[in-house]
């Protein structure tokens, strides 16, 4: 039987949220009910109505960004998983994605089964970064030791995010850590 996964796609482009639609429906081992939306306040008003196991979330959408979503999203203690999509990938933006707890984000260029694993692995309560992402983020850490990066990551996860780069596991960092998986997580 398959595992049936409550997704809400929210993006201004309807092409995008039915190729999207497309990519999910192939996964063979999901049954995505999905509920979709091109408002960013929409995305608010759903998540008051319905239970997502996940959100999918444009962060350029009239009225309301996916900023501010996840800012308020964030101040109701919503414990739902966002997966950020954007074609945007500058440092900033990554950085209030950061800041506003989004649990992934991926270019909207990634690959089918790119998305299927970012789902999956946001799912199980990790983060998910695209290849560029985290490679824009290694970036940064790398240059914190020179004074050029931008200090918005603590000590502990600038550690992590190194270890990340490195295909480090939840469990390996925790153990180089001395944390729990969940802390890392």
């Amino acid at each position: 039987m398959k595992k049936k996964i409550s997704i809400l796609i929210a993006d201004d482009h309807k092409m995008i949220r039915r190729g999207v639609k497309l990519v999910l429906d192939s996964a063979s081992k999901y049954n995505f009910s999905i509920h979709e939306t091109s408002h960013g306040r929409e995305v608010l008003n759903l998540m008051e109505e319905f239970q997502f196991d996940i959100v999918l979330l444009d962060l350029s959408m009239p009225d309301l960004g996916g900023i501010e979503i996840l800012e308020k999203l964030r101040n109701v203690n919503s414990e739902v998983p966002v997966l950020v999509q954007s074609m945007h990938k500058e440092e900033n933006i990554v950085r209030e994605v950061i800041k506003y707890g989004a649990a992934g984000f991926i270019l909207k260029s990634t690959e089918d089964d790119e998305l299927i694993l970012a789902i999956e692995t946001v799912l199980k309560r990790e983060h998910y970064f695209s290849p560029e992402i985290m490679k824009l983020l290694a970036n940064n850490v790398m240059n914190l030791n020179s004074g050029q990066g931008v200090n918005f990551l603590s000590s502990i996860e600038l550690k992590v995010i190194s270890m990340l780069v490195k295909e480090m596991t939840s469990d390996e960092i925790a153990l180089t850590l001395n944390l729990s998986k969940r802390t890392i997580e």
